[in-house]
């Protein structure tokens, strides 16, 4: 009885503590609702079956989700999904380029100081911000111009293109 007694009383001072800290009230016994007064609180069900619409906008969307993995665990849960071990520009432009869907980037921060994790991830999110604001020269409005357009990025293969072959890209 006694040991209850000093567990409760720890548990309200934890209680006190998180109330401190956090603005939040935590209430001591929550109200008891009857199951068909929730069920009918809520709104009806939706008339169309979303399935169709997720699979057209999850087409449509070229986003690409990168996860910052702290430790190689997390990659070790996933499946048909590639990690990069390294952030230069170059190779995350090389990985936009395949337009996955999702890919990791293994950082091994998590033994590094908070200051150094900090500074860690803002180099990596730098590279990531330049690397998916650059777009390839053969895909810009551009390259569609009815006049002047081209079809390479590669200024090699565009000069072998405006001069319909008289110069190989292969000779610059």
């Amino acid at each position: 009885m006694i040991e209850q007694a000093l567990l409760l009383a720890g548990v309200g001072k934890m209680m006190q503590v998180y109330e401190t800290h956090t603005g939040v009230k935590v209430e001591g016994k929550l109200p008891v609702l009857k199951k068909e007064v929730v069920l009918q609180s809520l709104p009806p069900e939706w008339p169309l079956d979303p399935i169709d619409d997720i699979h057209r906008l999850n087409q449509s969307n070229s986003k690409t989700l990168v996860v910052l993995d702290d430790d190689p665990t997390g990659t070790q849960t996933v499946h048909d999904i590639e990690v990069l071990t390294e952030w230069s520009v170059e190779s995350l432009v090389e990985k936009f380029r395949k337009k996955p869907k999702c890919f990791f980037i293994l950082t091994n921060s998590r033994s590094l100081s908070s200051e150094k994790a900090s500074a860690l991830i803002k180099d990596i999110c730098g590279n990531l911000s330049t690397a998916a604001k650059l777009v390839p020269a053969g895909d810009t409005e551009f390259a569609r111009d009815a006049s002047f357009g081209y079809i390479s990025s590669n200024l090699r293969e565009w000069v072998e293109e405006k001069t319909r072959g008289r110069i190989p890209a292969s000779s610059l």
